[in-house]
């Protein structure tokens, strides 16, 4: 997980407030992409500053439970063939160009949910986003992978797929994700998918 900051005032302090979830560029895009919300996981992270004079240092931040209520956007699909353990990107509208991806260090939190007849649920960026594509990188390997180790330039050169979607339905949001889960399965069961949530493709 990535973030910019702007000047550091007194030359060597940073200060920032540690998100609940990660945060995708691609919900304020138009149409919103349907990446499901991960909130941050308790646990040790190596955490380091990157600048002009390079990176520095790796220091380890702990981070605690947090006592937040995030609900995560649901997007359910199907795809032309078997992409579930593919990276997934969003490209841009004319499909040039890649306008957001996960991170290593990302990826390996956002495997697909498999549903029944072959539907998903969507966890990276470009799962289940009507601009989403398939690159020919295997999610558990390129997650053991450091980070930066592509630029968005040769991602896009590993696109396999720019139109891998048969279907797409947003189902809302929800906090309790297994229970979810159970819903959606039935409603795929008894035809009733495109009823209970909104098709989007």
């Amino acid at each position: 997980m990535y973030y910019k900051w702007g000047p550091v005032h007194d030359g060597k302090t940073l200060t920032f407030t540690i998100p609940s979830s990660n945060y995708l560029s691609c919900w304020a895009s138009k149409p919103a992409c349907l990446a499901a919300a991960f909130m941050t996981q308790p646990g040790k992270y190596e955490v380091s500053v990157i600048n002009d004079n390079g990176e520095s240092n790796k220091l380890i931040f702990t981070v605690v439970s947090p006592q937040i209520n995030m609900t995560a956007p649901i997007s359910v699909y199907k795809t032309k063939a078997d992409y579930k353990n593919l990276v997934s990107v969003v490209l841009s509208d004319d499909k040039t160009k890649i306008v957001a991806y996960p991170g290593p260090s990302d990826a390996k939190h956002e495997f697909p949910v498999l549903l029944n007849s072959d539907y998903l649920i969507g966890s990276m960026p470009g799962s289940g986003n009507i601009n989403g594509a398939f690159l020919s990188l295997d999610i558990k390997k390129y997650s053991e992978m450091p980070e930066f180790s592509f630029t968005t330039n040769q991602l896009y050169q590993l696109i396999v797929d720019k139109n891998p979607f048969l279907e797409i339905y947003n189902c809302g949001n929800s906090t309790t994700q297994a229970k979810m889960v159970v819903d959606i399965n039935k409603w795929i069961d008894s035809n009733q998918l495109a009823i209970m949530c909104s098709k989007t493709l």
